[in-house]
């Protein structure tokens, strides 16, 4: 917004050309007694107006902090956003992990990376496109075989085992892409740790996020799933038949990172007081994972925030 006080950039040269004018048609000379004086008042009005132009630049410019965040943590994230304590604005870009972290290398705008894969994490670090002092872990989450609660056939209360997903092969299972969706990744070692993982594989649906997944399987497009636990936990159209042991797969934990990309220095004053360690960017990482308000969002969407973050 401008400062109305102020002149815009685009007028500045021709005020100061009409006041150099006005004190030639004056008579003034480098010789005139009076001529240091107006040359002074002159440089003082160039400051003063320069000044401003640059406050109301600043104001103009300024944007909220981008948070390039896994799908799987998109609404949660969203509701925050709205929360009045945030101490800083901030909009979101969900997607797969691996992809939003092939972006951000690319140079795609965020100065905020929030991952359902480490791995993915450590590869911006390893580029240096992520400040590494800056790592905060958010939450954990498990998986689970789902069904929707819509679908012609009522699934039982649960399944003794996970064997059953084997019998079902004849219909379309839904996971993540394995090379890029932390979902599939994690999906892909818990059925090679249970062995079943090549009979599973050819009838696999490999949906672009873990978004997709659950819409998969809650508009019944495939009859089962494999998603997270909080996925499941927040949609009322989905049915849990299994939980997958966590020890089948890598720890899944969401992580928080800022990226060297980062606008700390240019985004509009935080609400908390800041110090001279703390930028912005570090003060939303630090209320996502700390504060009352972000825990109980993430916890009420099924995360479990019950962890010692580093």
């Amino acid at each position: 917004m401008l400062n109305h006080h102020c002149l815009p950039n685009t007028n500045v040269f021709f005020f100061i050309k009409r006041i150099w004018r006005t004190g030639c048609r004056a008579g003034l000379k480098s010789t005139t007694p009076l001529f240091p004086l107006f040359a002074m008042c002159l440089l003082i009005t160039c400051t003063i107006l320069g000044a401003c132009n640059d406050q109301s630049t600043n104001t103009d410019t300024a944007q909220p902090l981008r948070i390039a965040a896994a799908a799987s943590v998109a609404r949660v994230l969203e509701n925050l956003s709205q929360h009045p304590d945030a101490p800083v604005a901030f909009t979101v870009n969900a997607g797969a992990s691996g992809t939003l972290a092939r972006q951000i290398q690319l140079g795609a705008p965020a100065d905020i990376f929030i991952s359902a894969d480490s791995r993915w994490i450590d590869t911006l670090i390893a580029h240096q496109h992520a400040d590494p002092s800056s790592r905060r872990t958010i939450a954990a989450n498990h998986l689970v075989v789902a069904s929707s609660t819509t679908s012609s056939t009522t699934p039982p209360a649960t399944w003794p085992s996970i064997d059953p997903l084997t019998e079902t092969t004849s219909h379309p299972i839904a996971i993540g892409e394995t090379q890029t969706v932390p979902l599939g990744h994690y999906t892909q070692q818990a059925l090679q740790h249970a062995k079943i993982w090549r009979r599973i594989e050819p009838h696999a649906v490999m949906a672009p996020n873990a978004t997709a997944a659950v819409a998969y399987v809650a508009r019944s497009q495939c009859n089962t799933g494999i998603i997270y636990a909080s996925d499941a936990h927040s949609n009322p159209n989905l049915h849990t038949l299994w939980n997958i042991d966590p020890a089948w797969h890598d720890p899944i934990t969401i992580q928080i990172i800022a990226t060297r990309a980062s606008q700390a220095s240019s985004q509009p004053p935080s609400t908390q007081p800041a110090t001279p360690t703390t930028s912005p960017t570090q003060q939303l990482i630090n209320w996502l994972v700390d504060s009352p308000a972000a825990r109980a969002e993430f916890s009420s969407a099924g995360f479990d925030v019950n962890l010692t973050s580093p």
